[in-house]
């Protein structure tokens, strides 16, 4: 059950970051994401592939692109997020 918790619900800072700022609007490169989102290379590299394998962020037309999905939206609010507010 833990693990279905991890994946469905639990967002770690860096993820919640990356979400907020694709929910702005865009399509984005994974390093635009991790400058946007105020994290390192390698942490933004991590949340991204940790969101696309949960169907939170897809590629978008142009290769190499991420937006947001629905689902990323729904797993975002559940946090109790706001676009433009990113707690730590």
């Amino acid at each position: 059950m833990g693990r279905m918790v991890r994946q469905r619900g639990y967002l770690s800072s860096a993820q919640a970051r990356v979400l907020q700022v694709l929910s702005c609007g865009g399509i984005l490169t994974e390093c635009r994401l991790a400058a946007s989102a105020h994290l390192g290379a390698w942490r933004a590299h991590q949340a991204v592939s940790s969101l696309f394998e949960r169907d939170f962020i897809v590629t978008g037309a142009r290769r190499g692109r991420y937006e947001i999905t629905r689902l990323g939206r729904d797993a975002l609010a559940a946090r109790g997020s706001e676009c433009g507010r990113l707690d730590a």
